[in-house]
């Protein structure tokens, strides 16, 4: 078998089904088997094994490749050019004995409903003045949907799955957390890139400093301000880190406390209180 099919084959299966729509029924998963349906299609899936089996079809079972080849029809050639895009998606800088989830069960991510898609890219694109083909890479992937409460949905991955998932409401107070069983220790939203890593507060601050600087640099939301996040060693060993919090007193305490530890972070602090608001007012800081 060559590399790339290997590590296509580990891909998560159970990330690649809720891109592509499918819906974890809570009520009759457990920590080591998903259940997972999509307009009558329901499948188990094997966490630790990475295979799945349909409930319906006895003959429809095996790992992510036979589920694409019977769902979609492609042949090796064309699930290959699917599911590169999923290897960054799901990069993880991090070794297994250095980095390991503490959970005991999987995290659920909150339910996708479709119908309110159009809401949550609506007020990015509108409020927020994201652009839409950066949003509509991440639907694509996944990465950023809305749930049954109107909130954005960033998730928040790690090479083993997903971890978490960043909320962000679009009504009145524009509700701001984390989804339930989330855990910050263990993965992060991310746009992956093959420059520095850059840390920023948020999902939205990763999306506007990506827009503000069309950097290929590798932006961390760290949902929220950090000041000794767990996987800051293993970042460090591989390239140079940018702590780009928000300038404000919290923003400025963390930079403080970072390089007291770690001299060789460096600061890129935006002209007004975060990246987002000098999207919103169309202002460019100094170039990266």
């Amino acid at each position: 078998m060559d590399e790339e099919l290997k590590k296509l084959k580990q891909i998560d299966l159970v990330n690649y089904a809720i891109a592509q729509g499918y819906v974890i029924r809570k009520d009759k998963s457990v920590e080591k088997s998903i259940f997972l349906e999509k307009n009558g299609d329901k499948i188990v899936v094997n966490k630790i094994k990475n295979i799945y089996f349909s409930v319906v079809n006895t003959n429809d079972n095996g790992n992510i490749i036979s589920f694409i080849q019977k769902r979609k029809g492609l042949n090796l050639g064309e699930i290959r050019k699917e599911l590169r895009p999923y290897l960054t998606i799901f990069f993880s800088p991090t070794s297994p004995k250095k980095f390991e989830s503490k959970k005991k069960s999987v995290f659920l991510p909150p339910p996708f409903v479709k119908d309110n898609l159009k809401f949550v890219i609506n007020y990015l694109v509108n409020e927020r003045k994201i652009d839409f083909d950066l949003l509509n890479r991440l639907t694509l992937k996944g990465m950023l949907y809305a749930d049954n409460k109107c909130n954005c949905v960033f998730l928040m991955v790690n090479k083993n799955g997903i971890v978490g998932a960043e909320l962000r409401g679009i009504f009145g107070g524009e509700f701001r957390g984390l989804a339930k069983g989330s855990s910050r220790d263990d993965g992060f939203f991310q746009i992956s890139g093959t420059g520095s890593y850059v840390l920023v507060e948020s999902a939205i601050d990763a999306l506007s400093y990506k827009q503000i600087f069309n950097t290929d640099m590798h932006i961390i939301s760290t949902a929220g301000v950090r000041f000794n996040p767990p996987y800051i060693d293993i970042l460090l060993e591989k390239r140079e880190v940018i702590c780009a919090y928000d300038n404000d007193k919290k923003g400025k305490e963390a930079f403080k406390a970072l390089i007291t530890n770690y001299p060789s972070i460096k600061r890129h602090e935006p002209i007004k209180k975060d990246w987002n608001e000098m999207l919103t007012l169309g202002l460019v800081g100094e170039k990266k």
